[in-house]
Order: C-alpha cells, then structure tokens, then sequence
C-alpha cells in the first residue's frame, strides 16, 4: 500500500493505515497483524473512548499518582498499566494478550512491582459504560456504586524480593476527559514511510483515596491520579520509538502533558534539547480545556541521571523544561530506582512519581506528576 499509494494512504485528520506491521510496545516484538481501520477519536462523545477499542491492534491505559500519605511520610507512587494487543487480528476481544504491571515507590529507595501477564485472552468484558477494565476479581479498574466513582484495585508479589504489593483506591471521575496531542491524534513518524497515527485522550485530575500495602506496611493514600488512553492500528518498523513522558499537576491547577520522543542521543544538535520529531504536548487549564503546544518552544535538559546496573540502561531523574517564556520548572523523581523490569531486562522502563518546582505565567508554582522514561542503552 504504501508503495502504491504513498501520496494518499493517509492524511492528519482520515488517517488510513494500511497492510500489516509489526506491533509493538517497546522493545516487545509481538507479531504481524493484519489491516486494522483508521484511528480514529470521538468528537461528540470523548467518555466512549476511555474504553476498549477492539477494532484496533493495540492500546495502553496508565493510571499514575503522586499520593499524599496520612502519616505524612511524602509521596506514594502508585502505577497501574494495561496493555492490550489483539493477538491476531482487530476484528473482536476473544483473542488479545494482555500486560498489566502494578507499581508504588516510596521514598526515598523503596520501588516494588508486580506483573500480570495474561496471553491470549477474551476480555469482551472490557467496556466504557458500566466501565471496566478488569483481569478477576481483584485486579483492574471498574465502576462504583455512583456513575462518577470507580474502585481500582491490584494485588501481587514482586518476585525480585518477595514483598506482597496491592493498592485498593477509590476515584472520582467525574472531571472532564480531554484531548492530547491535536484534537486528539498524534502521529509517530516513520523513515520512508508514512506516520503511525495514535489516540490519545487523558484524564489528568481525578481525585484518589484508599490504601497501599507494601510487604507488612499498610498507607492510607490520598491526592489525584492522571489518566492517560492511547490507541494505534500499526506502528511502521515494528516498534515504538524511545520516550520521555512527563505528567505534571500544578499548583495553580494547571497541567501539563509532554511526550518528548528519543533519548539523549537524539537531543537536538543545535539546542540540546530532548526531543525528536514527532513529539508533543499540551497544557490543560483548572476548567479542563486542553491546548496544543508548538513543540519548538518546548526545551527538556536532562540534569541527572539514574544509571540501572542491573539492565545497563540510564534513566533521567532530573529534568530542566521550558515551554516558551510562559513555564519553566525543574521536575526530579521522588525514588531513583523506580524502573520497572518485565522478563528480567527483557522489557524495562522508569516510571515513577516526581516533584516539579518553578514558574507559570511569572509566578512561583510547585507540582507533583509521573515521569515515565524508556531509554535506549547508551
């Protein structure tokens, strides 16, 4: 198809996708999969896409906070990721492989996780509304009692040192979804070929409460979580690129979202900055409006960095970001060692809470959000 037809295969707001690539979620090499429709995202009725889109090959739920402790011990870093990928085609649920990790760190050294990885399963069960996004009784995200509260719960022992972990949060989800990237797209380009096109839709404040349970060691946790959605039908060359992912709340009840492409061995020459083509971002305001940001006044310096011996990997844990001459802050993650490891080093990325301080619009703001990283070895 693209052969053929490369002038027309795709466009920014009809994205066709076409023949079949390799799928998957950096560095998986999961297989081929056949055509799958356009992505596409719900202009009318955004709360839809917040559920499964079984008629695409992929797709990723995070749900991150930086929780408050009642025993004032800092923050709790609370992860819990789906990643779904239709095992065969894009045609129907019956058949999908299906990870899902659960995270917490706890300053200032504790990182544990637990994994589910559940290969060729039927999860037409999976819905927006009643919403659910369950693997059993005691792991997934499903609807309360209320149609704005959903209860969260995961369970699990880290096999890296044999500590049970669990959160059980209730959320509240009645603050607006809202749309990243550009109405809710963003493209991933690909050398010589036409862009992968993703959705992506977010949640960025939803206030959370319950408990954390790590080892013998049981926290009452409160604050808001951030949502990120994203879908695709085929990413050309079989795998998404490295990706710094920054997920801040602000104090001012701003929020910004920044998905800067590469590591550092792409920075741009002439800025230094982080960042290759094809990244994004946004900044939403306190009522949920999400605005576009032009990614050439967007700077990201790594300032430090956490070298992963166990992996031969390096994970930025500090970070300069600039936006224009409207934001600057300076983002540091709360547990250095907060990377998650599936298979050993198979598959292992950082993704941990942080704190930001800084200026917004000419005042002094702080923050707090998730950092996700996914480097290459350097």
């Amino acid at each position: 198809c693209f052969e053929t037809e490369r002038d027309t295969c795709w466009s920014r707001h009809a994205p066709r996708v076409c023949n079949q690539f390799e799928m998957s979620a950096a560095p998986l090499a999961l297989p081929a999969l056949g055509s799958c429709p356009p992505v596409s995202v719900n202009r009318t009725f955004i709360a839809h896409d917040i559920g499964p889109h079984f008629n695409q090959s992929g797709e990723l739920w995070w749900y991150l906070g930086a929780l408050e402790r009642d025993d004032g011990g800092g923050l709790a870093g609370v992860q819990l990721s789906f990643f779904r990928k239709s095992s065969d085609n894009c045609t129907d649920a019956s058949r999908n492989d299906v990870i899902s990790t659960l995270a917490i760190g706890l300053p200032p050294d504790r990182y544990v996780q637990t994994t589910r990885l559940t290969p060729k399963i039927n999860v037409s069960r999976w819905r927006a509304e009643p919403y659910s996004l369950a693997l059993g009784a005691r792991w997934g995200v499903t609807a309360a009692a209320s149609p704005s509260r959903q209860r969260l719960r995961a369970e699990g022992l880290d096999l890296g040192n044999s500590t049970w972990v669990s959160a059980d949060l209730d959320l509240d989800v009645a603050a607006p979804y809202v749309r990243m990237g550009d109405g809710g797209i963003a493209l991933l380009p690909s050398p010589g070929a036409p862009p992968s096109v993703l959705g992506h839709i977010a949640q960025p404040r939803i206030p959370a409460s319950g408990t954390v349970r790590v080892g013998n060691a049981s926290l009452a946790v409160r604050g808001e979580m951030w949502l990120q959605h994203i879908w695709w039908s085929a990413v050309p060359g079989g795998a998404f690129p490295t990706w710094n992912w920054f997920n801040i709340q602000l104090s001012d009840g701003h929020s910004v979202m920044l998905m800067a492409l590469g590591n550092a061995t792409d920075s741009t020459e002439a800025s230094g900055c982080l960042g290759r083509v094809g990244s994004y971002g946004n900044l939403v305001d306190p009522r949920g409006a999400s605005a576009a940001l032009n990614w050439s006044d967007v700077c990201i310096r790594v300032r430090d960095v956490y070298e992963d011996t166990q992996c031969g990997v390096r994970y930025p844990v500090r970070s300069d970001i600039r936006v224009g001459a409207q934001l600057r802050l300076v983002v540091t993650a709360e547990v250095r060692d907060s990377v998650v490891r599936q298979g050993g080093c198979t598959t292992s990325y950082f993704e941990g809470a942080s704190r930001a301080t800084g200026e917004h619009g000419g005042r002094a703001v702080d923050g707090r959000g998730f950092t996700e990283h996914q480097w290459m070895t350097l």
